[in-house]
């Protein structure tokens, strides 16, 4: 689906050039004066949308760089009209030297080049033709151990801003989240996710503290997640019993233990996180700000909210078990159960397929999730919702899991729209199924009872007729692979017994293939291992061609091969396209041009071969018998027609063209 174009306003292009649009009050002043407002759509209005070029992003990004070291939009203008004197120049680098020396690991990273930017400036150069940081380089007895960035100084300038707030008064949740995100952006996650906790004891609904407290619980799991992966592979790698396989133990362990933290801070961040998330209102098609972290904590919250209302996966062994399993299916066998559905709803689905393990806010926010999913099948009723819902990765397969685990909450909640949501699932997931998807859900419980629950709900025949379609999509998944393997393992063969002169051998494996092909009812494979100018699909027309290739180089003595080169009814419709027999090649990239080409020489057909060898045999009695006779003389009729008389001549004149 095509997605709307972003305009090229200061937000926007903040964030494009960027990541974020911390700068937004300076871009804007800084847009309506003279070196930036030539690069307005319309200078001449108010409006601030920019014009989307090189020249311009290089300008708004020095504007900002210099910015950030001489803090005076004044200045920078005056340097970038070219109309500040060296003498004054160097006085500024001075008083910016002298500041920057106070805070030398903040401002590292423009202490070390100063005098690389003066240089620069000196020169007074066209500053929209290239970015200062490729120019600038690290001085002589700058420290090589001091990295940093740019624009990192705009983080250390709005803490101080914040910090000298508060000494005079109380810092409100805004400037507690301001001050959050310039610890964040420094480097300092733990100080950053102090503060953010206290923005949201401040304001309980805080957007963009809740986004950040989030967005380090994203970055703590991984990280976790990562250091006990890398030290259990440590642990494996280890000679068993030594020294180096005890300490990787217990580094796993401390690992394992920040990632049971990492988890127990998780369920109570990413539920009002999600709820309270920011929306973007310039843009109704993204919906949220920084999308892809949104949908990270939305799925995340998804998944939790599944764990929490999953349905009881024991053994439908015993009688109470048998009891849950008969209202699965619309039955009652007491009574009592009639008159009270939920007593029987908690014994089928347990403690944790009901509401009771939800709090307030996660049932807001699955209600939240479900009128977002809604929202988009009402807006677009002929395309899957996944196509909107998940705008980073429609296209990965763990999107249907999700979609499923969403599918179960809103059953369990009693949302509106389940039918239309699960008759929307079961459509999409109908298309993409295969055995890589589905063992995935058969080897965890609780999905497989989702996804049995919620096939069956129209009763035992959509849920028989649904897992049947299932299985027929794994077996044709699962013969498509073992046709993809058998076909060019056979085509190996053929080409090694080529190589080998084995005709024989060529004529029989080209016909076991084409056997193959047409007992299997098997797709026609592609052939792997070629040249990535070429393409070419073992079909049963190629593997025809085959066979009758190898069999004119036998032909005098074979009597198979005789016979093969007259199998053949109707050559000139059989062979009639090109794409069905030969390999495809690109000749230019550029433009898309290409041609066919025969395999082992030039083609049997418009070379004149098949027909000659044919006439050989006929000419020499091979072919004795009435029947087999008429049909070669019926095949020397049908062939000539196909030969390209001058087409080795078009060859040679080709080949010395292209050589002179």
């Amino acid at each position: 689906m095509a997605r709307k174009a972003e305009s090229n306003g200061v937000k926007e292009t903040l964030i494009r050039l960027f990541g974020h649009d911390d700068d937004r009050s300076l871009l804007t002043k800084l847009a309506g004066r003279d070196p930036l407002k030539q690069h307005r759509l319309d200078p001449g209005s108010g409006s601030n949308v920019f014009k989307r070029s090189t020249e311009c992003d290089n300008l708004i990004r020095n504007l900002l760089a210099l910015d950030t070291v001489f803090n005076s939009q004044d200045l920078v203008c005056q340097l970038v009209e070219g109309r500040v004197k060296p003498e004054a120049l160097h006085q500024e680098i001075q008083r910016a030297r002298m500041l920057l020396e106070q805070k030398l690991h903040a401002y590292g990273y423009w202490f070390d080049r100063l005098n690389s930017l003066e240089a620069v400036l000196k020169e007074q150069p066209w500053l929209e033709t290239f970015a200062l940081e490729d120019r600038l380089s690290v001085d002589g007895q700058g420290s090589a151990a001091n990295k940093g960035t740019p624009y990192a100084l705009r983080a250390v300038q709005l803490l101080e801003q914040v910090e000298e707030q508060g000494r005079s008064s109380l810092l409100s949740s805004d400037q507690l989240t301001e001050k959050a995100w310039a610890l964040y952006r420094l480097g300092l996650t733990e100080q950053a996710v102090t503060v953010a906790r206290q923005a949201v004891e401040a304001d309980a609904e805080h957007p963009e503290a809740w986004m950040l407290l989030a967005i380090c619980c994203i970055n703590e799991k991984r990280a976790a997640d990562q250091e006990v992966a890398r030290y259990e592979f440590q642990r494996e790698e280890a000679d068993p019993m030594s020294g180096h396989e005890r300490w990787a133990e217990d580094m796993r362990d401390m690992a394992e233990d920040r990632r049971a933290k990492a988890l127990t801070d998780h369920r109570a961040v990413v539920f009002p996180a999600l709820l309270y998330w920011p929306r973007d209102h310039e843009n109704a098609h993204r919906g949220y700000r920084y999308r892809e972290s949104y949908e990270q904590i939305r799925n995340w919250c998804i998944d939790w909210l599944f764990a929490l209302t999953k349905p009881n996966t024991s053994c439908l062994s015993t009688g109470e078990d048998w009891l849950r399993a008969s209202e699965a299916q619309g039955l009652f066998p007491s009574s009592s159960w009639k008159n009270n559905p939920q007593k029987h709803y908690d014994r089928w689905m347990g403690e944790a397929g009901s509401t009771r393990l939800l709090s307030e806010v996660e049932t807001q926010v699955a209600m939240r999730i479900c009128a977002e999913c809604d929202e988009w099948v009402a807006k677009y009723p002929n395309s899957s919702p996944n196509y909107s819902l998940f705008q980073q990765g429609w296209w990965k397969p763990n999107t249907h899991l999700t979609m499923l685990k969403l599918l179960h909450v809103r059953y369990v909640l009693g949302l509106p729209g389940y039918e239309l949501a699960r008759q929307s699932w079961i459509k999409d997931f109908r298309e993409v199924a295969g055995w890589d998807l589905l063992s995935v859900i058969l080897y965890q419980p609780a999905l497989l009872h989702a996804l049995t629950l919620h096939g069956a709900v129209s009763g035992l025949d959509e849920l028989m007729s649904y897992m049947r379609g299932l299985v027929d999509t794994v077996a044709k998944e699962q013969q498509g692979k073992i046709s993809l393997l058998t076909g060019n393992l056979l085509r190996r063969v053929y080409h090694h017994a080529f190589a080998r002169a084995d005709f024989s051998r060529c004529l029989s494996v080209a016909r076991e293939a084409q056997s193959f092909l047409e007992q299997a009812k098997a797709f026609e494979p592609r052939e792997l291992g070629m040249d990535e100018s070429q393409s070419n699909t073992l079909s049963l027309k190629h593997w025809k061609y085959l066979e009758l290739r190898a069999a004119l180089e036998i032909a005098p003595e074979s009597l198979e091969a005789q016979q093969a080169l007259l199998s053949v009814a109707q050559p000139a419709s059989y062979f009639a396209e090109e794409a069905a027999y030969l390999i495809q090649e690109v000749v230019d990239f550029e433009f898309g041009e290409d041609c066919y080409v025969a395999p082992y020489g030039q083609s049997i057909l418009s070379s004149g071969r098949w027909l000659q060898t044919v006439e050989a045999l006929l000419d020499a009695g091979v072919y004795t018998g009435q029947v087999m006779a008429s049909r070669a003389r019926e095949l020397v009729a049908q062939l000539e027609p196909l030969v390209e008389e001058n087409k080795d001549a078009w060859i040679i004149q080709g080949d010395l063209n292209a050589g002179g």
